[in-house]
């Protein structure tokens, strides 16, 4: 985008200063009634068709007076305090006069000047006291001496050549003040701001028909770490700002900048009738950011302090644009959170949990409590630093999350004195992490702890933070849970329809994908029900297995045991049982300098209490166990009665008859010879031969040639393998029993199957 020419630093935002006989209100298509000049396509020096009000000499006195009072009112004031001094001295009055105004005077400028003096800063210096005193007093001196001899006296008019050489000493001093340079250079800037505003505004009334936004004004321009944001006011165009915002004008603007339409942002503001643009013309996801804590030059490394503290928002990235913290509160003045983490595989949740593990784990008024029924790499080199950790052991997890709950019932128990539980390394914040929330979700019971904990934790000071790859109600642990969601941290997604699952359809987020272009690890975070605002940067990379195992040795170090608070005391066998320290079904696992147990090991009760084992947990609804016995009940042949004694004769009877139907039913053909022998020859080929190709080769029909095969087959001089389109016929080898056939009693002399 072709930019004005830069004239000195670039404002924040720009006056919006209608000019006379206007307001804000007054907006026109017609740029000739348009309440922000200038317009560069009307006629004029500027641009603008307003012709000027004419002022009096007066008023132009006084404007000019008020742009620098401190340099230009004492010019006025040398040839008024000259000629006031010759009217005293003609009008006969005596010295005293002038001479107490004089002390008057002094004092009064004394104490102004020091009064100012004490609101002095670097960016704002003032003259002193005693300076502006001294100014004053000289000047009443000279005014006296003129009232009694008046100006002209002395030889060559000494007094007013004395007072001539004074002022302009002065007046050279005053201008060389650092007060007067500093406001002089600062009236310098807002003259430069101004005009390079001006032609801003102009830049856009330029460019705005070629984005299809006439009528359009700029009203803010912002520099960012990697472009501009600009605000442009849109009531002007006749449409909606809803209407405009959209994927059309970012690809109008990647037109003209030639850059990828992801790095254009087009959204409206919070105010109707504005649009928020901004565009970013360096790549900001060429390279990671690295984690404070394995890069020692970080810029970020006042972002993540240790220890640090869980009621204070933890800082898991960056915004790249701005350089502003990414953050995400566990814990504020409200309660504890329940937080969902959503993205495809790939989109960095991993890394994003890392971070947030880091942060709690930095934390001496936070507790963690891990979750993973899946993949476990990362959580087993945190688990040191948890107080619990159930990894791939369903039984665990589940009185995981059941001490969670009694976390809550225990601590409404307590007889505190403050709404809302406060977080201290005596009392910690319960931090319940769950990885792949799915695979906890399968799980019926604990999809109702689940529940529980979200609707309740606010106030108990137990925090949720749960990660998956999908936002839907089904995947997060069903529709009451999602419900009271308090934040959502959404990442690149396959189909832009899920993100509409993170905060439903009243809230439009950008889409992560287009956003970071592709890259892992970027990600936005919104508070529901806020009004819809976000925040979204790129997580700190922290993923190498070096750098979490150094964190975790070195914070063990100093890490003091975990101890349950009195409120507690009654949880301690269930805190046994989830930390593998004792207590029924535990194992004695603790580690040195672990707070809760080293990583969990299986228990002998990990995968009992009602908890199905693994490979129950991805089948909870039992539609997988269905299916599968549905199908064995189909290929399995069915279970025959013994036949009773005395009925042996008419059960081989039977059974000869129905052989006879089946025969007759399903192998009635008769082939002639010769096309028998070519079809045998097709068995003893490499690979056998399929009924379709047999068909293609011989005079008969598909079904007939599979009633000669299968008539084979009972005759056990064919076999057929595989099933469905992939089955083959083959030539059996001599000793292959009968092939199945229509069951109905057992063959005289044969144990009846089942």
């Amino acid at each position: 985008m072709i930019m004005p020419a830069a004239g000195g630093r670039i404002p924040g935002s720009g006056p919006r200063i209608p000019p006379p006989g206007r307001n804000d209100m007054t907006f026109s298509r017609d740029p000739a009634t348009c309440a922000f000049p200038p317009h560069p396509d009307l006629p004029g020096p500027a641009g603008d068709a307003a012709q000027p009000v004419p002022e009096s000499a007066l008023s132009r006195l006084h404007g000019w007076l008020r742009q620098a009072p401190a340099e230009r009112a004492p010019l006025a004031a040398v040839p008024a305090v000259w000629t006031a001094a010759e009217i005293l001295h003609a009008a006969g009055v005596p010295g005293l006069v002038p001479g107490a105004g004089m002390l008057a005077a002094a004092g009064i400028a004394y104490g102004i000047g020091e009064s100012h003096a004490r609101g002095a800063d670097a960016e704002h210096p003032r003259l002193r006291g005693a300076e502006l005193g001294a100014a004053a007093g000289l000047t009443g001196a000279w005014v006296t001496a003129a009232t009694i001899w008046g100006p002209l006296a002395g030889p060559g008019h000494l007094l007013s050549i004395a007072y001539g050489i004074g002022a302009g000493g002065g007046y050279w001093w005053l201008r060389a003040h650092e007060a007067v340079r500093a406001a002089r250079a600062r009236r310098d800037a807002a003259a430069r701001d101004a005009a390079q505003w001006a032609a801003r505004r102009a830049w856009w009334h330029r460019l705005a028909p070629r984005l299809g936004l006439h009528g359009s004004h700029l009203l803010a321009l912002d520099q960012t770490l990697l472009g501009d944001t600009m605000l442009i006011d849109t009531r002007g165009t006749g449409r909606r700002a809803s209407q405009l915002a959209g994927r059309d004008l970012a690809e109008r603007i990647g037109e003209i900048e030639m850059i990828p339409v992801g790095r254009i942002d087009v959204t409206t503001d919070r105010i109707p009738g504005r649009l928020r643009i901004s565009i970013r013309r360096v790549d900001p996801w060429a390279q990671p950011v690295r984690h404070p804590a394995t890069a020692a030059d970080s810029p970020y490394a006042g972002h993540v302090p240790c220890p640090a503290t869980i009621r204070e928002p933890l800082v898991i990235g960056i915004d790249p644009e701005t350089g502003r913290p990414l953050q995400v509160s566990l814990w504020d003045k409200k309660g504890g959170k329940v937080v969902l983490i959503a993205g495809k595989k790939d989109a960095g949740k991993t890394v994003l949990l890392n971070d947030l593990t880091e942060r709690v784990t930095a934390c001496p008024d936070a507790l963690l409590l891990q979750v993973n029924l899946s993949k476990v790499l990362e959580d087993e080199i945190w688990a040191p630093l948890a107080g619990a950790s159930a990894l791939n052991q369903a039984g665990r997890a589940r009185r995981t999350l059941q001490f969670a709950c009694d976390v809550i019932v225990a601590r409404s128990r307590s007889g505190r004195r403050t709404p809302v539980h406060q977080p201290t390394p005596a009392e910690p914040l319960i931090v319940l992490k769950i990885d792949e929330i799915d695979e906890v979700a399968k799980l019926e019971d604990c999809r109702t702890l689940l529940t529980f904990i979200a609707s309740k934790c606010r106030s108990e000071g137990v925090a949720l933070v749960e990660a998956g790859q999908r936002a839907t109600a089904r995947w997060t642990g069903g529709a009451d849970l999602r419900a009271n969601i308090d934040i959502a941290i959404w990442g690149k997604f396959g189909r832009a329809g899920e993100a509409r699952h993170v905060a439903g359809q009243e809230i439009d987020l950008p889409d992560m994908g287009a956003y970071g272009e592709g890259a892992s690890g970027v990600f936005g975070v919104t508070e529901l029900g806020a009004g819809g605002d976000y925040a979204r940067g790129r997580t700190f990379y922290l993923h190498e297995i070096d750098d979490l195992e150094r964190i975790v040795r070195e914070r063990l170090a100093a890490r003091q045991p975990c101890a349950l608070e009195p409120a507690l005391a009654g949880l301690a066998d269930a805190w046994a049982r989830i930390t593998g320290t004792g207590g029924p079904g535990g194992t004695d696992n603790a580690g040195p300098g672990q707070p809760g147990g080293g990583p969990a090991r299986a228990g002998p009760d990990d995968d009992e209490d009602g908890c199905p084992g693994r490979a129950a947990r991805y089948d909870a609804d039992g539609t997988r166990a269905s299916l599968a016995a549905a199908r064995s009940a189909g290929t399995a042949p069915a279970g025959i009665p013994p036949v009773p004694p005395g009925m042996e004769a008419h059960a081989a009877a039977v059974q000869a008859e129905r052989r006879r139907q089946f025969m007759e039913q399903y192998t009635d053909v008769s082939l002639p010879e010769a096309d028998q022998a070519a079809l045998r020859a097709m068995l003893t080929r490499p690979g056998g031969v399929t009924t379709r190709t047999a068909a293609a080769v011989l005079p008969w029909s598909h079904r007939q040639i599979h009633r000669q095969l299968t008539r084979w087959r009972q005759e056990g001089t064919a076999r057929l393998e595989g099933k469905g389109s992939g089955s083959r016929w083959h030539a059996a080898p001599p000793g292959t029993p009968p092939g199945p056939w229509l069951h109905a009693v057992p063959d005289p002399g044969e144990e009846a199957t089942s």
